[in-house]
């Protein structure tokens, strides 16, 4: 019965397949997916896609500070992340512990 069962190991490599979500590929609306990819993508220094991961360490209050991103937008985002069980606001420590589980 060997494979029925998955290893921590192939857990925890889902799990980083899943922070490497690039922004094109999230479920979110048109309008959210524009607002997110401009603000976030600037945000970065190097020119590399934003992904799940990038948006972890943000406070709810930098998203909806950003310009047409409001209560909608950010309960959009909020949801799309617990499909994951992620939220906002994570630490590198919360991340890993995230990873472990």
């Amino acid at each position: 019965m060997r494979g029925l069962k998955k290893t921590k190991a192939g857990i925890k490599q889902e799990k980083e397949a899943v922070l490497a979500i690039e922004i094109s590929q999230w479920e979110v609306s048109t309008r959210a997916y524009r607002i997110l990819k401009y603000y976030l993508g600037r945000s970065i220094s190097e020119p590399v896609e934003v992904t799940i991961r990038h948006l972890l360490g943000f406070k709810k209050s930098e998203f909806l500070r950003m310009h047409n991103f409001g209560i909608k937008s950010m309960k959009e985002l909020e949801e799309f992340l617990l499909k994951y069980e992620l939220h906002l606001e994570m630490s590198n420590r919360e991340i890993t512990e995230w990873l472990e589980r």
